[in-house]
Order: structure tokens, then sequence, then C-alpha cells
């Protein structure tokens, strides 16, 4: 299996130089094909460096994009759940210890609090 090759030092250098002016992690990303964590990375030697704030328009945009994609992907994930019958099938099972026992006659109120005390 070939080795995957290092990028140079310069790459590196030029990635964080950008980052530094003000491009997004996610931008450089794309367009040097380099996971944003990597670039995280390469960043710690200039943590003493000019630091930007991490909440520019563009960081905001990108994150509310991520959490309404997370969103959109429950949302499907459940409908999926209600369409397959799993939801009735998990409310069943759940409900099914009330069904009998003492818990059928605390829910039908034959039951107080001195009748199940030991």
């Amino acid at each position: 299996m070939a080795r995957r090759r290092s990028p140079s030092i310069e790459f590196k250098r030029q990635v964080a130089q950008d980052f530094l002016a003000d491009e997004t992690l996610h931008e450089l990303s794309k367009r040097h094909d380099v996971s944003p964590y990597r670039i995280r990375l390469w960043m710690v030697p200039l943590r003493g460096a000019r630091r930007r704030g991490a909440f520019t328009v563009n960081d905001l945009a990108q994150a509310h994009e991520g959490g309404m994609d997370s969103f959109a992907r429950g949302l499907k994930d459940v409908r999926r759940l209600i369409d397959d019958g799993e939801i009735e099938s998990i409310d069943r099972e759940r409900r099914a210890s009330c069904e009998s026992g003492v818990a059928k006659s605390i829910s039908d109120g034959d039951e107080d609090f001195s009748s199940l005390e030991p």
C-alpha cells in the first residue's frame, strides 16, 4: 500500500495564512481538499500569532446550514419510523408494562401510597 505524502511546510503555512486572512475552514477545506480538522492541527504552531474571531458571518451561516441539515435528517428518520410502523411498536412495548400488575391498578386508581408501602 502506498504511503500518503505529507503536505509541505510551505503549503501548510499558506493554508494557515489564508485562514488568518478570514477565509473560513469550510472554504479552505474545499479549495485544498483537506479536512477542516487537519487545518486546525496546522494552526497549533500559530496559536500565538494574530487570531481572528470565530464568528464571522460566513462561519455563522455555515454553522446554521449544518444545523438545519442535521434537523432535516432527523425529520426524515422520524418520518421513516412512522411510515414503517416502528413508532407504534415502540409505544406499544412501552405501554405494555402498564397493562397489568401494580402499574394497571395504579392507573385504574385502585392503589394509593399507603397500599404500596411494604
